[in-house]
């Protein structure tokens, strides 16, 4: 899974957990 913007904001955030909102 590709490094988002989100992800380096939001380390503590899952990635699965962005990825399913932004999706």
């Amino acid at each position: 899974r590709p490094i988002s913007p989100a992800a380096a904001s939001n380390p503590a955030a899952p990635p699965a957990s962005w990825s399913a909102r932004r999706s």
